[in-house]
Formats: C-alpha cells, structure tokens, sequence
C-alpha cells in the first residue's frame, strides 16, 4: 500500500511489514491505551507508536518491542515538538 501525500525517509520504513507488524504487537502489549493518559486508541486513526530512543539516533533499535510505547495523539504531540507542534501562545520552545 503506497504512502499518500508523504515524503522522506519515515515513509518506507513505516509502511513496511516489519513495523506494521511491531506496531500491533505494541499496541496489543499496552492494552490499546495510551501509555501516559490511559486514552483508549482503537479507533481509526487514534494510535500513534513512538520510539522511545529516536530511531534518528538508535536506528539499531527501530523494530525493537520494548523501545516503543503507544500514546494518543495528544500525548504524542507534546513529546514531539520538533514534528511541528507548538505550545500555547507565549511558551518558549
């Protein structure tokens, strides 16, 4: 199934068997709740699978179960504000 509307690196490595694969085995582990909140992520869309050590950093650990965690889209958000997030008005980055 091919990426629509996306480019770079993260593509194919995310849409490969391998982490598709991982990423069920981890949101299965976790109950298919966000870590951090306890938000139930089943739902189309609402699951975000993040790499504890970026895989930017510790490639060797990309498909690698207990480097990852499930969260929901919000928690992920505010871990990642280099994915372009910002915090509210007035907060420093």
């Amino acid at each position: 199934m091919p990426a629509r509307n996306r480019s770079g690196p993260a593509v194919p490595f995310l849409w490969s068997k391998e982490w598709r694969a991982l990423r069920l085995l981890a949101l299965r582990r976790d109950g298919w709740c966000c870590v951090k909140c306890g938000a139930y992520v089943g739902g189309k869309g609402q699951a975000r699978i993040d790499h504890i050590l970026p895989r930017s950093t510790h490639p060797h650990l990309a498909l690698v179960l207990s480097n990852t965690r499930t969260l929901c889209a919000s928690c992920d958000n505010q871990s990642h504000r280099e994915k372009g997030q910002r915090g509210p008005p007035g907060t420093r980055q």
